[in-house]
């Protein structure tokens, strides 16, 4: 290497002192924002967590609602009686063991053909059909016209594990549309 070449080297001691268009943080202002940083996300962690829970609460709701509109379209459609029922264990048939219909519902035609399966719910839930006692309510049958055979169900409560207050409340009305909104019972 020549004299006086620095090319290639790599010089440690240097005398550059920071300009006034040098980008950059320094370590003491990345710590303060860090910190602020976490203090943000210790405040908005709880308010996310109900936030969660409150959607897939309303996810489950507006899964059972979906189904009921299908089965009242469906009865429309076909001209025949279609029933919504809690499922067996096979999901091959209606279940009329006393019970919540948390293990899952099925949709049977007139002559007992499932035409949808809608697995269980997740362990957090909590779903009754409502007539007084909810334990009774086995299944919702809709007429060719599309509306309930009889109100053998006139609600389904919803819950999650926080209780009836942060629960939906399915309606099914007199004309069988379903429809969803926070639950009024003190069944969960």
């Amino acid at each position: 290497m020549a004299k006086g070449s620095q090319e290639g080297m790599i010089c440690l001691n240097s005398d550059r002192r920071p300009q006034k268009g040098d980008a950059g943080f320094t370590l003491v202002e990345f710590i303060v924002a860090t910190a602020i940083a976490g203090i943000l996300a210790a405040a908005v962690a709880p308010n996310m967590v109900h936030f969660i829970k409150d959607n897939r609460l309303a996810t489950q709701a507006n899964a059972l609602a979906a189904d009921l509109r299908f089965a009242r379209s469906e009865a429309i459609k076909r001209q025949e009686n279609i029933t919504v029922c809690r499922a067996n264990h096979s999901f091959a048939a209606c279940d009329i063991n006393i019970g919540a219909w948390n293990m899952g519902w099925i949709i049977l035609d007139a002559s007992g053909e499932v035409l949808r399966v809608h697995q269980g719910l997740d362990y957090a839930y909590i779903l009754r059909g409502e007539v007084g006692d909810p334990d009774l309510a086995d299944a919702l049958v809709y007429t060719s016209n599309g509306t309930p055979l009889s109100f053998e169900i006139q609600s389904f409560q919803l819950c999650d594990q926080r209780g009836a207050s942060y629960g939906k409340t399915i309606y099914v009305t007199a004309t069988g549309y379903p429809r969803v909104d926070q639950t009024s019972s003190s069944n969960c």
